[in-house]
């Protein structure tokens, strides 16, 4: 299956494929860090509360099996901190199971350190630890404690860690809070966080001046408490932030120092549930791409070109995820990006190549729709298909026939059907049927067909009259050699009488039976078979007693 690109270029659907044998809780954020080049480390706290870490081979582009970080424990779901402050060194952060901030480092040449802790601020469990490298030499750390506040220590190469946590004054955000970290130049740091009644606020540290005077507000939008804040800065003088508002939309601002901060804006119309997080990736100064999870647990794409406008939200196929998921997104090539998420619902670790401003279009229409049968409450039909990207196919009908209620249903057909058979029909309705080509992005559109399902017809002769009349039927059209049920009514429904005749081989029947009525009283008489009387119901005759 194929899907179009810009520039009318084509690529195969994306591949999900396990990241070696491991599981976490879906949904959790699984962390990617790249210490050279050439590699890529893989970090996600499992099932049974371990860290575990994996690695892909740079030459063949297998994953390692998953093993555990030297001991290390955290809640369910915890997300996992990596810096790569210079080649072949890593350094981890995470809060452990009390509550309290522990770390670890990797080196090539050395592998794993033991975890240590950095005392002296208690965070909830599952908090997300912030860790910026604003330089090779230096680790700018941040996380919401317990009691709300927003708190930050450093490392430095000269000194080693500070004495201690600190708080950055101003602002109360719910515990659990992520943190959002940006350094658009090595002496300047921006941070945001979603305050504890919603609102987004921000403030910053430079090395000229030290901390900005308190937390500001980015009016316009209201968020969920914990709600996670993205950003990303594409130059040192642009700013763009991410967030799902309280209301689900993806929201999206910026800051440029020529022009300041930008009024709030929905991306595309994406919605996505509170707190969903949003994962962009810059491959230029000019290009940006978001990932999502939306509403329905797919994830979904979109990007913003070089004319500045978002394009459509497109969905990434063939993988599901819980309801506000981490997609981790890490640009492999120029132009190309590998997704990680966990599937729901077993929390198994899936990745896929995909290159950036990827879209998937809904398919090509299906043309030339035509019946190739019909028969006792039965249509076939045919088309062409068109398209090299659909999942499948949906066949809807609408039978009508005057005095009854419509009848309706549909089929869903695999990709490359070209020829449907439709049972279960009602005799004598006209059908109208409808096929579209379906993928992930929508419908095709598609033609429609007529067609006329045999009836069932009864005619009626009279003899006698009066107490004494009987009433002969016939009938033709019926099933073969079936239990068919007759009955006559009178207007006002009071003397309703009914008989069941066996159809002759050919379907017909012939039925004689007496009825005492009154002269010119009005009567009807109907037909169907036992075994279906919804769609076997012959035409309603209506006559007069004689």
């Amino acid at each position: 299956m194929l899907s179009k690109l810009k520039g009318d270029k084509t690529m195969a659907v994306p591949n999900w494929s396990h990241v070696s044998i491991e599981r976490a809780k879906p949904g959790s954020l699984v962390t990617a860090a790249a210490p050279a080049p050439d590699q890529l480390h893989l970090y996600v706290t499992a099932v049974n509360g371990s860290i575990h870490s994996t690695s892909r081979d740079p030459a063949s582009g297998v994953w390692a099996s998953w093993l555990p970080v030297t001991g290390g424990e955290a809640a369910l779901g915890s997300p996992i901190t990596a810096v790569a402050r210079i080649p072949y060194h890593l350094d981890l952060f995470v809060t452990g199971t009390d509550g309290q901030i522990y770390s670890t480092y990797w080196h090539v040449w050395a592998g794993w350190a033991g975890w240590f802790q950095l005392p002296g601020v208690a965070a909830a469990s599952g908090s997300p630890v912030t860790a910026v490298a604003r330089y090779p030499n230096h680790l700018d750390l941040f996380v919401t404690g317990s009691d709300g506040r927003i708190h930050s220590t450093y490392w430095d190469d000269a000194s080693g860690w500070a004495g201690g946590w600190f708080e950055v004054p101003g602002v109360a955000a719910a515990p659990g809070s992520l943190v959002t970290a940006v350094a658009r130049y090595p002496t300047h740091l921006d941070l945001f966080v979603t305050s504890a009644n919603g609102e987004i606020r921000s403030t910053y540290w430079d090395d000229a001046t030290g901390w900005a005077g308190g937390w500001f507000q980015l009016p316009g939008l209201s968020a969920a408490p914990r709600s996670p804040i993205t950003a990303l800065a594409r130059n040192p003088d642009h700013l763009d932030l991410f967030v799902t508002s309280a209301a689900g939309s993806i929201s999206w601002t910026f800051w440029d120092a020529a022009s300041g901060w930008a009024s709030w804006s929905q991306v595309s119309g994406g919605a996505a549930a509170p707190r969903s997080p949003v994962t962009p990736v810059a491959r230029t100064s000019d290009h940006l791409d978001l990932y999502i999870t939306g509403t329905d647990r797919r994830i979904y794409t979109t990007h913003l070109r070089a004319d500045a406008t978002w394009q459509r939200w497109s969905p990434v196929p063939a993988f599901d995820t819980a309801r506000r998921a981490w997609v981790t997104a890490v640009p492999r090539t120029a132009d190309q990006v590998d997704l990680f998420a966990t599937d729901q619902p077993a929390g198994a670790i899936y990745s896929t190549a995909l290159p950036f401003e990827w879209e998937l279009f809904p398919p090509r229409p299906p043309t030339d729709l035509h019946v190739t049968e019909v028969a006792d409450r039965k249509i076939g039909v045919a088309w062409k298909q068109h398209s090299d990207n659909e999942t499948g196919f949906h066949l809807r009908y609408r039978g009508k026939r005057p005095t009854f209620l419509d009848h309706t249903g549909s089929q869903s057909l695999p990709a490359n059907t070209e020829a449907a058979s439709i049972t279960g029909l009602r005799s004598g309705y006209e059908y109208t049927v409808h096929v579209v080509a379906v993928n992930e992005a929508g419908e095709s559109g598609g033609p429609n067909v007529t067609a006329t399902t045999p009836a069932r017809t009864i005619s009626v002769a009279k003899e006698g009259a009066g107490s004494s009349t009987v009433f002969v039927v016939n009938g033709r059209g019926f099933s073969p050699n079936s239990k068919v049920e007759l009955r006559i009514v009178d207007g006002l429904f009071q003397h309703p009488v009914t008989w069941v005749e066996t159809a002759e081989g050919d379907g017909t029947l012939t039925s004689r039976r007496s009825y005492p009525c009154v002269t010119g009283e009005s009567l009807t008489v109907s037909a169907f078979e036992s075994a279906d009387p919804e769609g076997t119901v012959s035409n309603f005759l209506e006559t007069s007693c004689p």
